[in-house]
């Protein structure tokens, strides 16, 4: 039965826990997992053939290039859409697990539906306050690109809507920016590497130039990679939550003075 610490930890306790939260929830999220890979395939070989007919042999009437442009932004909206909804019901199994409350493949899907209006919110303010802080000065840009991240997170589990969400990620991060980098850091190069030798055997072992079909594989491939990865790193962005929360809540004082 997993269980989270009741005190803040070390940053190697956090990263065991987070693994731990991956392991013990993977059976509760795989199905979503290879769900989101069948997305991001079909996404990527919708994008390619929309490319295709966009540069067409002859110049196309100006109402076909309309059309085509509708139907590129209709698979982007989509795709997000749906990713959202099952990137959302991972946090929720995850919740549920950690929590101890008994649900359901569908019932997390539920859940994840209606909190998608404040997801896609966030989502949109992310970038812009990350661009405005870029354009002040780099230094403020980067920060924010952390400060904010965990706004996922608190939207599933606290149910705040999208730019709440994003103050309460900032406000728990702000002065433990660095450590909270520090976390992110090993399995996020570990997670590079892994990727890299993946694609890179799968480039390896495939003849692009002699095989036209190779191109679909290695998108096959790498959305697989990833639709297993993400479900950790959001563990580990659940437990960095939980830490922060227990740090800011003063629980890190009281470890202190206790020793």
């Amino acid at each position: 039965m997993y269980s989270l610490p009741q005190q803040p930890s070390s940053i190697g306790k956090i990263l065991d826990q987070s693994f731990r939260l991956f392991a013990e929830g993977f059976p509760k999220v795989i199905g979503f997992s290879l769900i989101l890979a069948l997305i991001g395939v079909v996404f990527t070989l919708q994008v390619g053939h929309l490319s295709v007919q966009s540069v067409p042999a002859a110049q196309p009437p100006d109402e076909d290039v309309g059309a085509l442009v509708a139907r590129f932004a209709a698979v982007i909206v989509a795709y997000i859409v749906v990713s959202f909804v099952f990137y959302g019901a991972i946090l929720v199994r995850l919740d549920n697990l950690v929590r101890q409350h008994p649900d359901t493949f569908t019932g997390a899907l539920g859940v994840a539906g209606k909190r998608l209006p404040a997801l896609l919110l966030a989502t949109l303010l992310y970038p812009v306050a990350v661009v405005l802080g870029s354009v002040l000065l780099l230094v403020p840009g980067v920060i924010l690109m952390m400060s904010l991240s965990l706004y996922p997170v608190i939207v599933i589990v606290e149910e705040r809507g999208g730019y709440a969400a994003l103050k309460a990620s900032h406000q728990l991060i702000w002065g433990l920016w660095w450590r909270t980098v520090s976390i992110y850091m090993v399995p996020g190069i570990l997670m590079m590497i892994f990727y890299t030798v993946v694609i890179g055997i799968g480039v390896w072992t495939t003849d692009a130039t002699a095989q036209p079909g190779s191109f679909g594989f290695l998108d096959i491939l790498s959305n697989v990679v990833s639709g297993l990865v993400m479900p950790y790193f959001y563990a580990l962005a659940y437990v960095v939550y939980h830490d922060l929360r227990l740090r800011k809540s003063g629980a890190d004082l009281a470890q202190r003075l206790a020793r």
